[in-house]
């Protein structure tokens, strides 16, 4: 295998290196270190500070899409589906950049999950009880047979 060909610079000139931070273009003259002299009259002093990035912590929301599916399938079916489409709405927002519509849409997305389940769960166990109860009467009524 052979190396590869050497770069050009393709007529750019190469910049000199530039005393102090990145991107701060070099100041106008040599300033020894030490106090200041004395300023003359009409001359002003020049202050050359470094450009700083601040990061600042955002808070990501969730979209809650899994919950979203597994309220759809296993609770409540019409919440659920309802809760899919805000937690898409949500993930949509997320990636435009707009974080109140996504903290909107997140929030709706979890309230509907919530409900979905409440509910979802309520009716289970209502028909689980009236599957038992149904079996219970069943067993007890067919016992007394009437002839007549």
């Amino acid at each position: 295998m052979q190396p590869p060909p050497p770069y050009t610079n393709h007529g750019y000139q190469e910049k000199p290196p530039q005393p102090g931070f990145i991107n701060q273009p070099p100041p106008p003259h040599h300033i020894p270190p030490g106090p200041m002299p004395p300023q003359a009259y009409g001359q002003a002093a020049v202050v050359t500070t470094a450009p700083y990035v601040v990061a600042v912590p955002q808070h990501v929301y969730r979209n809650y899409t899994g919950l979203s599916i597994f309220t759809t399938i296993f609770c409540c079916l019409p919440l659920g589906i309802a809760a899919l489409i805000f937690s898409s709405k949500s993930r949509d927002s997320l990636h435009r950049g707009d974080l109140t519509m996504a903290a909107d849409n997140s929030r709706t997305a979890l309230n509907l999950n919530i409900a979905g389940i409440v509910l979802g769960s309520c009716g289970h166990l209502i028909w689980i009880g009236l599957v038992i109860a149904g079996s219970i009467t069943r067993v007890y009524s067919s016992s007394y047979v009437w002839y007549g």
